[in-house]
This record gives structure tokens, sequence and C-alpha cells, in this order.
């Protein structure tokens, strides 16, 4: 593995992205034992109320050591998208600033933070009450109807679409309903900027094996926890395969067991190797993006001394000058 070892940007936020399972969790959590830090979650399961066990969430110990935001903050019938990060995100570090505290986006939904970098078409802010009525109205017609609608007022979002994608045909709605304006319009617009400058590091177990190991472990506490009574539960509110948390590591794969799909027998081996595919494609995405990588030792907790040199100059920076925002 190449480590970067590149400074920090001044007066940038701390950005942490790593592969899932590898400690980053655990790191955060003794860091704030020493430092005032709270993380902004860059994680599109942990968002969702309705998730626990296979969203990994952290225990209510962890988070009164280590406070966590984005985390519980929609609904699945709500959703979730990188629009809502990206407003979310930026108040969450506004609001860890003003009380004193030190803000770090730590996670592994790194397309996330791809696309804020990017910039992001603005999008008008809907209360959540009317969002809510609004979703529970979608609801009362067939998907079909629904989609023929989105083909009337919006043609180039429909086209891009199956008419089977339930939430981001209710989002093309949502939008047209309460802003008059298409979705499509509103992305051709010249893309707003994020509010902070991101410093952005990743980190990388230092032995694959132990990797692999923590993974299997990971998945064997998961149903022994009781995810399958999880995703029957969410099987008999949310049935319908267009949500998009059935896609997820590990709820497909016990999707599959409860549909009769995937013996028992296979269904750890399952989620086993399903969540060291998303590993790899982690990777590969940390590696084409140049991105800083610290090795960190998944048995003992230790990372690189360099990078809690850097944490500790952020911190140091933060406390001191603080972080301004990006007019």
């Amino acid at each position: 593995m190449r480590t970067v070892v590149n400074d920090l940007l001044p007066n940038s936020v701390l950005t942490l992205l790593a592969p899932t399972a590898c400690g980053k969790t655990d790191l955060m959590v003794r860091l704030a034992q020493r430092y005032p830090i709270e993380v902004v979650s860059v994680d599109s399961a942990m968002v969702y109320k309705e998730l626990s066990i296979g969203a990994n969430k952290l225990t209510s110990q962890e988070l009164a050591i280590c406070p966590h935001h984005l985390v519980d903050v929609t609904t699945l019938e709500e959703g979730y998208d990188v629009g809502r990060f990206f407003e979310q995100s930026a108040q969450a570090i506004t609001d860890i600033l003003q009380r004193g505290k030190i803000p770090v986006l730590v996670g592994g939904t790194m397309m996330y933070v791809h696309q804020i970098q990017q910039g992001l078409a603005f999008l008008p802010d809907i209360p959540s009450e009317q969002r809510q009525k609004f979703w529970e109205e979608f609801q009362s017609q067939p998907l079909a109807q629904r989609y023929t609608e989105l083909q009337h007022y919006d043609p180039l979002l429909a086209e891009r679409l199956p008419p089977t994608d339930k939430q981001r045909i209710y989002r093309g709605l949502e939008v047209w309903h309460f802003t008059g304006k298409k979705l499509t319009d509103f992305w051709a617009e010249p893309a707003q900027h994020y509010p902070y400058a991101l410093s952005t590091h990743g980190f990388a177990a230092s032995s694959k094996e132990e990797h692999r190991d923590r993974i299997l472990q990971r998945a064997s506490a998961m149903i022994e926890a009781g995810f399958i009574a999880e995703v029957e539960a969410l099987k008999q509110s949310h049935n319908s395969v267009n949500y998009d948390f059935w896609s997820f590591v590990g709820y497909r794969q016990v999707r599959a067991f409860v549909d009769g799909h995937l013996p028992h027998s296979d269904l750890i081996s399952a989620i086993d190797k399903s969540t060291w595919q998303l590993v790899k494609r982690q990777k590969t995405w940390l590696r084409k993006g140049n991105i800083p990588q610290w090795e960190i030792e998944i048995s003992t907790g230790r990372v690189d001394t360099k990078f809690i040199n850097i944490f500790e100059k952020y911190c140091s920076f933060v406390l001191e000058k603080g972080i301004s925002r990006i007019e």
C-alpha cells in the first residue's frame, strides 16, 4: 500500500474515509476520550431510523463518548440522498464548531464526499411534515400511474428512471409539487459549492487476513444479535424491493434467506463475501482518488503515528482558530 504523507490543509475539516470493518469507529471512540471531537457520519445506512443491526450502529455507551451526527435522521419512506447529506452535514459541522467542539467527517460512503466536493445543484428545502404528507398521498395511487405523471411533468427525468424506481419517481414528483419546477431543471443550474473545505484521508487495514477475520466475525455477530428478526420485521413493514436499503450489504443476503432463496448454512458466508466485495470497491475508490492512506492494525487499534500527529495538529488548529465557512 502506498501511503501519501501530506500535512493538513489549513482551515479545512478533517475527513476520514475507510472500508467497512477496518476499525475506524473504534479509533474515533478512543480519540474522543482525549479530544472534544464529534463525528459527522458519512454512512448511507446509519441515517435510517428503522435500520439497526445491519447498519452496525454505535452503542449508547459509544455515542456518549463520541457523539455522532446524521444517525437516525430519516425514515425509509422519506429516503436519503447526497443532496440531504450536503445540507445536513454542513449544518452539523457549523453546530459542532459553534459549541467549541471539533468536527470530523468519518465513514465509508465515499461517493457522498466525492459529490459534495464536486458541487451540487441547488434544491429547495421541503419541511419533513409536508414531505411525509405528500409521501402518503403518493402511495395512494399505483406506481405505474405515478410514473406516467412524472413522464408528463419531467420527461427527461422519467427517461433516466425505470418505472419501478419508487423513491426517485417520488422525488421528481415531490420537487414539482412543491416548487412547480422540474428536478432536471434544478440539476441544470450552476452547482452550489460546499461551505467547508475538506482535508480527506483514508484508512487501510495493515493485515488483509485480520480484515477478513473481522468481517466474518461481524457477520456472525449480527446474526446472533437478531439480524434475521430485524429483516423479517422490515419485510412486513417495507416489503417492496424498490426501497434502496434492500440492496445494502447484509440486508440483501438476509432478505434472500427470509424469502427462501438462500439456505441458512450459507447465510454468514454470503454476507462475508458480499462485504469483502464492498471493501474492495472502497479500497479501489480511495486508490483512484489518490487519497492519503494510513495503516491501522485491527487487532490493536494502532494507527500510523504520522496520522496521529496530523490529527493532533488538526485538533489544536480548530480549538485555537476555528474553521471558517466558504462564502
